[in-house]
């Protein structure tokens, strides 16, 4: 759903730019997240309204977790490893346009899926969590939630409610 809401919706496309930074290599995205004291990741917590989503106890146990020798490149290879960025470029254009064909031709896994998306999300438009005709042939039936007044950093912001969704479904 990501990758095709990069190639066709201009909005989702700006929303994803955050990634292009830690996607670097880490010679060039370590340095750029560690500056001011994490202060990178601090304005990616934020809510639109500007405050932050997490506790400031929560925030500093996470960032005694990514001074850990290797966490930062660790967390950082998770995003590397999506292969789902923003375009920069027409050849990047056509990068996402092959991971596209990959996803249809890849073998079908039928199971149920949780799919929790908070409304005041900065990072994903609601088109992405809209599924899509090949979605449920794919991956078999798909429980979609929207949560009122959250964001991108759902188990933080809203734990309870993830606890009893994945507890339920």
């Amino acid at each position: 759903m990501l990758v095709n809401q990069l190639l066709e919706n201009s909005e989702q496309e700006k929303a994803s730019e955050y990634i292009q930074h830690i996607t670097e290599p880490d010679e060039i995205a370590i340095p750029f997240i560690e500056k001011d004291d994490y202060l990178y990741f601090q304005k990616i917590f934020e809510s639109k309204s500007g405050h932050s989503t997490l506790s400031t106890t929560t925030f500093n146990q996470l960032k005694h977790t990514w001074k850990l020798p290797g966490a930062l490149s660790a967390m950082l290879n998770y995003y590397r490893a999506t292969l789902v960025t923003p375009a920069k470029n027409e050849s990047d254009r056509e990068q996402l346009r092959q991971v596209v064909e990959r996803y249809k031709n890849m073998p079908s896994i039928m199971s149920d899926n949780l799919c929790i998306w908070g409304k005041e999300d900065p990072y994903f438009t609601h088109e992405c969590f809209k599924p899509q005709s090949n979605d449920t042939q794919s991956l078999g039936r798909i429980h979609f939630l929207c949560i009122e007044n959250c964001g991108h950093w759902i188990p933080h912001e809203k734990p309870n409610i993830v606890l009893e969704q994945i507890l339920c479904c």
